[in-house]
């Protein structure tokens, strides 16, 4: 029985003392890692696209309700919540208007705009922006 015992000896020992695939072991170790800080990274950036995107949409949507070009609170958060349907199904958008100032903001669920959820812990965050600009004409 020593015979395929002595054969696998011989195919074995070139590997077995060979060092030159050492940092081949080393990049399959640390590849998965530096996978997971690139997904995070993307994750985060995307987070903050979608923030501003929100942001520069809640200033439109107050900057056309407070110049007359949409007529009602509702029109205005209906407007802002279609422009950021294409990011998230879920955004709630809320106005109020309080001694000639309009304050708007935009709510929606984090896991909606992220692409890998890296840390699985974006579930119950939300992301929120708001703006507020004078009123320029009379209601």
């Amino acid at each position: 029985m020593q015979v395929p015992f002595a054969c696998l000896r011989r195919f074995a020992k070139p590997f077995a003392w060979d060092e030159s695939g050492s940092v081949t072991v080393e990049t399959v170790i640390w590849i998965p890692f530096f996978f997971f800080i690139l997904m995070l990274i993307t994750d985060a950036s995307l987070a903050f696209f979608s923030r501003a995107e929100a942001f520069r949409l809640v200033e439109r949507g107050n900057r056309a309700f407070v110049t007359g070009r949409l007529d009602t609170a509702d029109a205005t958060t209906l407007w802002i919540e279609n422009a950021f349907r294409s990011k998230s199904t879920h955004a709630d958008a809320r106005m109020a208007i309080a001694t000639g100032v309009v304050s708007t903001s935009l709510e929606f669920p984090a896991k909606d705009v992220v692409l890998f959820n890296t840390l699985g812990v974006l579930g119950g965050w939300s992301i929120r922006v708001q703006a507020q600009q004078y009123l320029e004409r009379a209601l």
